[in-house]
């Protein structure tokens, strides 16, 4: 079974104008994720591997702090065996 875990940026709280967009960028990535991890919640949840049905494999998806780059990314964690592993695959495309 699979289960979707999001981790979030913290948000800075600033007044200046660079700081507005580390701001915007970590309300951004923060909903992203946990948009993106309930999407796959809903649809993903219930795959299992063949071999080991009755292990939980984790997907967590994690906030960035990167204005001007990636939102977020994608790690595999506690999988039963790399076979099942590589069956999953997270592709996002907004």
């Amino acid at each position: 079974m699979l289960s979707f875990t999001t981790e979030k940026v913290r948000v800075p709280s600033s007044s200046n104008f660079s700081g507005f967009a580390k701001v915007a960028h970590a309300e951004m990535a923060n909903g992203a994720v946990e948009e993106i991890a309930a999407d796959l919640r809903r649809t993903m949840s219930n795959q299992r591997c063949e071999h080991h049905p009755n292990h939980t494999s984790t997907v967590v998806l994690r906030a960035l702090d990167r204005p001007g780059g990636n939102l977020f990314d994608v790690q595999k964690r506690g999988f039963c065996c790399r076979e099942f592993e590589n069956t999953i695959q997270v592709t996002v495309k907004r």
